[in-house]
């Protein structure tokens, strides 16, 4: 998932409820690699990179990360 060297950049737990499948996510991005990246905001990780989840973006049906 996260590459050997990687940069995390800003952070926000998403709590406003306009977008569903977001709620209660703390979504950051990663600046190398341009991917978005979520935990679950309510359920932080002890350690380790199981429970970090790469968001894709959806352009008709083609996934895609930013780059």
């Amino acid at each position: 998932m996260l590459q050997p060297r990687s940069t995390i950049t800003g952070g926000l737990v998403y709590r406003l409820g306009l977008i569903k499948p977001l709620e209660n996510l703390m979504l950051f991005g990663e600046l190398f690699s341009c991917n978005i990246f979520y935990i679950e905001a309510d359920k932080l990780p002890s350690g380790g990179q199981e429970s970090i989840y790469r968001i894709m973006l959806n352009d008709q049906g083609d996934l895609k990360t930013f780059l």
